[in-house]
């Protein structure tokens, strides 16, 4: 069936607005990019695709990371991102009166927003070879709106889990990654379909999992200039069936794939 929405290679790393590693006590960084990305989307009956997205998006972020030092350095991280463009549609759409389903191939355009604050213990070792650990806990929030014609789908969720970010830095070098896993706290899909009403659907159990790999270099003690790939895989399990409108109707099985790039500038301060 056609859905519709609104609400884890290597690229160029630095950790944390300025480096996870000289993340001290005290520290406050800021992030800035724009960023482009690979999305494909699709949903799948009894193992089968039946719709899929494809095509690229781009956006911009913003991140703002501290390190407080209580009984020992806790770092804290907020990041926010907006992505949008057009993916190519093919699947099919369903009649509403009657249940049958045609095959429909279309462009949707994308909305997507996310945010994410990530906090834990920060661990360092070495003196000329500088490493940072950071494992932690991760919680987000995503909505995907997505427009086809004449209905549109949003997907929403918050998700809680956890993850572990490491840096590595020599001189004005650093290179680092971070991996996450995430799961969603009662996702819900709001479908718009314009005079026949609005509907709202539970989804199925709902993963995402994550990795990050960065690298930068220190262009002063203030400004760092970084690039950064990460990868986010999502899992959606298939949702309990219910009557629209006498058609029995329920969001399938999906898997979303995404590819990112970013360059950016951050700042300490």
């Amino acid at each position: 069936m056609r859905k519709l929405l609104t609400a884890a290679t290597v690229g160029i790393f630095l950790a944390l607005g300025a480096g996870a590693s000289q993340a001290q006590a005290g520290f406050r960084g800021l992030e800035f990019y724009p960023k482009v990305e690979h999305f494909n989307y699709k949903e799948y009956e009894h193992g089968k695709v039946v719709d899929k997205e494809d095509g690229n998006l781009k956006g911009f972020g913003v991140k703002l990371a501290e390190c407080h030092k209580i009984l020992i350095p806790i770092y804290v991280e907020f990041r926010a991102e907006f992505m949008t463009g057009d993916t190519d549609y093919d699947g099919a759409v369903i009649d509403l009166q009657t249940g049958k389903v045609t095959p429909y191939s279309s462009t949707t355009h994308n909305k997507i927003i996310y945010g994410e604050y990530f906090i834990g213990p920060q661990f360092q070792f070495g003196k000329e070879w500088k490493v940072t650990v950071i494992p932690g806990f991760d919680f987000a929030v995503r909505r995907w709106d997505r427009e086809l014609d004449t209905y549109t789908e949003h997907y929403v969720w918050i998700a809680y889990g956890g993850g572990v970010k490491a840096d590595v830095q020599k001189g004005k070098f650093h290179a680092g990654l971070k991996a996450y896993y995430q799961k969603a706290k009662n996702p819900k899909l709001y479908a718009d379909f314009g005079d026949n009403g609005d509907e709202t659907f539970d989804l199925g159990s709902t993963h995402t999992w994550g990795i990050q790999l960065r690298t930068g270099y220190d262009l002063s003690k203030r400004w760092t200039v970084f690039a950064e790939y990460e990868y986010r895989y999502t899992h959606i399990d298939s949702g309990p069936y219910e009557d629209l409108g006498g058609v029995p109707f329920h969001e399938p099985e999906s898997k979303t794939r995404e590819n990112m790039f970013s360059v950016g500038v951050a700042l300490r301060f």
